[in-house]
């Protein structure tokens, strides 16, 4: 009777710290914060089908509403360029589109079928670069936009096909009205994780970063 009395002690003993040690883990689990995941932000600043380069779950998440065609957005660019050079391990760059001026939507479809090749990042350079050789004409010119496709060496016949495709005219209008729903008045517009930015320049940039990464 004794040993059985004994036994059932140390049972019910063992019971008890297994019972404490599996509480203590299952608290322990459910107060440990989530792995990082992508940021997710409103369906206006980001759409599935919206050029992006970098981490699809990087810290930062940077939208620019931009015209081709756009001086300001030209003067801006080697900006966001060093930028996200320097930050290309914590940053994801998304581009949306406001077409302002006369070959804005020609030169969007071109980098937008340059895309389709692969060449979507080089190709708006290049159009950033060359903006007083197309920009800026009474009408657009596809002689150009034809030029610096194949300077980039992308198949010709397959580029202008794309580039004739009314599914960019329809992704224009989209980011337009995108655009509108997230008060954007001009080009360049930056957001940084759903936040506009006020000031475009390398320390707003720098500034608006540290204080998000901070946050985290």
């Amino acid at each position: 009777m004794k040993n059985n009395s004994v036994r059932n002690l140390a049972l019910a003993a063992s019971a008890i710290i297994f019972c404490s040690i599996a509480a203590a883990y299952f608290y322990n689990q459910f107060q440990r914060p989530p792995p990082m995941q992508g940021l997710t932000l409103r369906e206006e600043l980001v759409r599935p089908d919206s050029q992006a380069q970098g981490p699809e779950n990087a810290a930062l998440t940077i939208v620019e509403f931009l015209d081709p065609e756009c001086e300001s957005c030209k003067a801006f660019y080697p900006t966001m360029k060093k930028f996200l050079e320097d930050k290309k391990s914590t940053v994801r760059f998304v581009v949306r589109y406001m077409a302002f001026h006369s070959s804005s939507a020609m030169a969007i479809a071109a980098a937008e079928s340059a895309g389709i090749q692969g060449k979507y990042w080089e190709y708006l350079e290049t159009l950033f670069m060359t903006a007083e050789e197309w920009g800026h004409q009474a009408s657009p010119n596809p002689v150009y936009f034809e030029k610096y496709a194949s300077t980039l060496g992308l198949d010709l016949e397959k580029f202008k096909r794309d580039m004739a495709d009314p599914r960019w005219l329809t992704l224009i209008e989209r980011d337009k009205n995108d655009s509108q729903a997230m008060g954007v008045k001009g080009t360049p517009t930056v957001f940084l994780n759903g936040e506009m930015l006020r000031s475009l320049d390398a320390a707003a940039l720098e500034d608006a970063a540290k204080a998000h990464l901070s946050a985290l």
